[in-house]
């Protein structure tokens, strides 16, 4: 936040504002270079600690996203600065949103606030696409209410994703052989998996 502060430019609202969504972009771009290690944290898996948080586990430390755990060389490990970086950016999403909102309180483009914690959508933009069109056609959303651009804004919001030419991708996935709800029907089987699984 006081890198954002010093550096955002002086001349005028117009480039306060792009500087600001510069750095919005460069946020999206660290958690796609971290996306593995955020969503092993995120779903509280524990199978990696060994590596990610303690030095015994290797003696030449082959993991190391991150320099600084050698200032510390008996208490930092490999991805304990990454994990606490991960956090920090989170709260940066909100600090920067906040801001362009003040910026331009009257704006469209400008993401409201978020309350809920920061998803981030992994999957394919495809996928994504396939089931924003099941919701839709199934009319279960304000009752049926709800038009194609106002649900695509909703996830777009919700999972920090941009999807360009929605109805460009729903074409394709119409035109797909065999099977044209792939992703849909994975969502099901890896139900059906769950459940087999906490019934043994």
């Amino acid at each position: 936040m006081r890198t954002c502060e010093l550096r955002k430019p002086k001349a005028g609202v117009s480039f306060q504002t792009r500087f600001y969504k510069k750095e919005l972009r460069k946020i999206d771009k660290f958690f796609n270079r971290n996306m593995h290690f955020v969503r092993y944290m995120e779903e509280e898996h524990t199978y990696l600690d060994h590596q990610f948080f303690t030095r015994h586990a290797q003696q030449n430390y082959p993991i190391t996203p991150m320099l600084y755990h050698y200032d510390y060389a008996e208490f930092s490990s490999s991805h304990d600065m990454l994990w606490a970086q991960v956090q920090a950016m989170y709260w940066l999403i909100h600090y920067l949103r906040d801001v362009l909102k003040t910026l331009n309180p009257h704006s469209e483009a400008v993401y409201l606030p978020q309350k809920h914690h920061m998803m981030l959508w992994s999957g394919s933009k495809t996928a994504l696409v396939e089931l924003i069109y099941a919701l839709y056609a199934s009319q279960y959303l304000n009752h049926g209410l709800s038009d194609l651009s106002t649900i695509v804004a909703s996830f777009e919001d919700f999972f920090n994703v941009k999807l360009d030419v929605v109805y460009k991708t729903y074409v394709e996935i119409k035109a797909r052989k065999g099977s044209r709800t792939k992703f849909l029907e994975k969502l099901i089987l890896k139900l059906e998996y769950n459940m087999r699984q906490d019934e043994t």
